[in-house]
């Protein structure tokens, strides 16, 4: 299956895909694809683009060795076109989630794990940041860092075992989290979301099997006397798997329900489900979808769109977003065209070009 999804930030039409020990990327709007990273013992588990300086993409790679995961971490600085031999780290125990850190020139992230928040740079070996002094060996589910229009720097973390969100405004540095609450949740993903010039927290969970879970709840940081606030009407689809945006409107993947939407602007706002004409894999013996793995939307210039990982391959929406109808893009093979876009080469370095004619 398609584990992740991710949009670039800054090139037109190029999305990232990682199935099994595979990165594919495509630069023509999901036409087609081409594998640029493979790591034929280990799992990409995550891959994320630098919102900020373009090229940057980091994936991190799980292996078994002696009966435990083993998680190591690769960045490439040219749109995955060149992948460095030896890892950026390598971390003997599972890594949750990743996230760029922005307040940095260096190559910088931060890496939520069950053995804590974790800071990992090219100059010195990782490091663990204190977030909970009560509970120093904290595990973390998942981290996002943004900065809002005054300039402050949020870290936000999502504990595991039920112990809630914590947030910095401190870049991260350690011993400045506070918590959020939203205790005694099984928290699965998390996402921050920017509509106008406010800025959203979302939280995704995880449901028991049978359960149709309980939806998503969203913190306002410009207002955050509000306190969080549930969006689970008309949920289904059991827990969150992954959360994304699209011009204002909230995507959620789920285990069994496909794609849930919830359309921002109304004054009840209620969850739209996927329908089984929606074009999504379904699973014949109990009529459900199949797990909808990730969901990326990209709604800037150059690459609007939503994509959806799941474990039957990669699918876009078309036509009306609102009514949730997707196309098949995996296993597209092109014979006739190149996937290179207008104006690009494919290693953005120095060239040396020969020009040879024939006699």
């Amino acid at each position: 299956g398609v584990t992740v999804i991710e949009s670039d930030p800054y090139k037109s039409l190029t999305w990232y895909a990682s199935s099994g020990p595979d990165l594919f990327r495509s630069v023509n709007q999901c036409e087609s694809w081409e594998k640029i990273f493979i790591q034929p013992s280990g799992k990409i588990i995550h891959v994320k683009a630098h919102p900020q300086k373009p090229g940057h993409l980091a994936v991190v790679v799980r292996n078994l060795k002696d009966q435990h995961y083993q998680d190591k971490v690769y960045v490439s600085l040219d749109y995955g076109e060149t992948w460095p031999s030896i890892p950026m780290a390598v971390m003997d125990f599972e890594i949750e989630d990743i996230c760029w850190c922005l307040s940095s020139h260096e190559i910088e992230l931060f890496c939520a794990s069950d053995e804590g928040l974790f800071k990992i740079t090219q100059k010195n070996s990782p490091f663990k940041v204190l977030v909970n002094s009560e509970n120093p060996d904290q595990s973390f589910r998942t981290v996002s860092y943004h900065i809002d229009t005054a300039g402050v720097h949020h870290v936000i973390v999502a504990a595991q075992n039920g112990s809630g969100v914590f947030m910095s405004t401190n870049a991260g540095t350690p011993n400045t989290f506070q918590p959020l609450g939203l205790t005694k949740k099984h928290i699965r993903c998390m996402a921050v979301q920017q509509y106008g010039s406010r800025f959203f927290i979302w939280i995704g969970f995880s449901a028991i099997a049978g359960d149709e879970g309980e939806g998503l709840y969203r913190f306002n940081l410009s207002n955050p006397e509000e306190g969080w606030v549930a969006h689970n009407k008309e949920w289904s689809g059991g827990s969150c798997t992954s959360i994304s945006f699209y011009h204002g409107m909230v995507l959620a993947g789920t285990h069994h329900g496909g794609v849930q939407i919830l359309l921002r602007n109304l004054s009840n706002p209620k969850w739209k489900g996927s329908s089984f004409n929606s074009q999504l894999p379904i699973r014949e013996k109990t009529q459900s979808f199949y797990p909808t793995l990730s969901v990326a939307g990209s709604a800037r210039d150059g690459i609007d769109g939503i994509l959806v990982g799941t474990t039957k391959g990669v699918h876009q929406v078309i036509g009306d977003v609102k009514d949730l109808t997707f196309q098949c893009k995996s296993n597209k093979v092109s014979y006739e065209k190149q996937t290179l876009p207008k104006s690009w080469l494919f290693c953005p370095s120095d060239h040396d070009l020969e020009i040879v004619y024939e006699s």
